[in-house]
């Protein structure tokens, strides 16, 4: 392929009782009245400051909770990471990791959310608004932390929830 040149780009039209994550797109500006995230041209974006600085004589502005939002309310979530056997000595590192990883996640996208972490006496339970944050989570951690190993799984019924399982290696 020629530098420059692009690849066709197909858009598989939807299947018959296919439906959209979050519904239909809206019209107009929606913004969270909890995280201030906007909803404007199919998109929730992060930085309602400077949206509404520019705004001067546009579309008028609802509110409605965004969907991460929703969820967190709800007691929701997409995505699970449990972690298993970690060393005591490095949990503090560990649970900075994630909080860090996530606070990114959320800049870049408002829809990726940390919605919790639960430590207990043999694991820590991280849930997150997107399974996909969950698997990115998890592959960070594992890349961070020489000699863990992550395992994905799934429910029978339910293929959106992913769940990941981090082990670490038994120290003697």
């Amino acid at each position: 392929m020629k530098r420059g040149a692009r690849k066709n780009v197909y858009i598989l039209p939807k299947r018959k009782g296919q439906v959209e994550e979050f519904g239909p797109g809206r019209a107009g500006v929606v913004m969270c009245p909890n995280c201030h995230s906007v909803y404007f041209k199919k998109a929730w974006q992060k930085s309602a400051e400077k949206f509404l600085a520019k705004r001067k004589n546009g579309p008028e502005v609802s509110f409605k909770m965004c969907p991460a939002c929703t969820m967190v309310k709800r007691g929701l979530y997409e995505g699970i990471v449990t972690i298993k056997d970690a060393p005591a000595k490095q949990m503090a590192e560990i649970i900075g990791l994630v909080k860090n990883f996530c606070a990114h996640a959320t800049e870049k996208d408002p829809m990726d959310r940390l919605i919790a972490i639960k430590k207990d006496k043999k694991f820590v339970t991280i849930t997150t608004t997107e399974n996909q944050l969950a698997h990115k989570l998890a592959k960070h951690i594992i890349k961070s932390f020489k000699g863990s190993r992550a395992l994905t799984l799934y429910g029978k019924n339910d293929n959106v929830t992913a769940r990941m399982e981090i082990t670490f290696p038994k120290t003697a």
